[in-house]
């Protein structure tokens, strides 16, 4: 029986909906050999199959089966010319716990021997994090000056990055706007 797990989660949802607005044809694809499914963006110069889960520890067993797969698959269905531009995307939704998992996800990205591999965690389903996360894989854009921050944004994500679960940290700046120390531009 195959897992569908990768092409279902809300990241992976958003993720399609990005690389479609870039120009990429994407699709779902059962690696049989892995006995999974991921969702495979393709454009003219590159193949990135993408997973993802709400935690590291969910995804980390499956991931060399993924990788032999989705290697054996590109082969298989005959990648040409992106042979050296084919990519393994991890997304995951929350930060890695612990230091355990962060060499664990370094050593899964360093090696390439069968595809390049991309682990990116603390990424929340939200269109402009997950654009973030996707760049690597997204047009390059010319700068048109300097890009408006959003400070209160900035600290909301701040505190996330520090451990703060998306709910607490959203309060915690809305909390900061009702005092009133803040003045927000009109």
């Amino acid at each position: 029986m195959l897992d569908l797990f990768s092409s279902e989660h809300p990241l992976l949802e958003l993720a399609q909906a990005i690389l479609v607005d870039e120009g990429f044809e994407v699709r779902t694809v059962v690696l049989s050999d892995a006995r999974e499914s991921v969702v495979v963006a393709e454009d003219e110069y590159s193949f990135v199959a993408l997973v993802a889960a709400d935690r590291w520890e969910e995804l980390s067993g499956r991931l060399s089966a993924i990788d032999i797969g989705l290697a054996n698959w590109v082969a298989e269905h005959g990648a040409g010319s992106k042979r050296w531009d084919v990519y393994l995307a991890c997304l995951v939704q929350e930060r890695l716990a612990d230091p355990d998992e962060f060499a664990e996800a370094e050593r899964f990205e360093a090696d390439t021997a069968r595809v390049r591999k991309y682990v990116r965690a603390g990424v929340l389903p939200e269109p402009g994090v997950l654009q973030k996360a996707l760049a690597p894989f997204l047009r390059l854009r010319p700068a048109t000056g300097q890009a408006a921050v959003d400070p209160l944004r900035a600290l909301e994500e701040k505190l996330r990055g520090r451990g703060i679960d998306s709910d607490s940290a959203h309060l915690a700046v809305e909390s900061f706007i009702k005092t009133g120390k803040v003045r927000l531009p009109v």
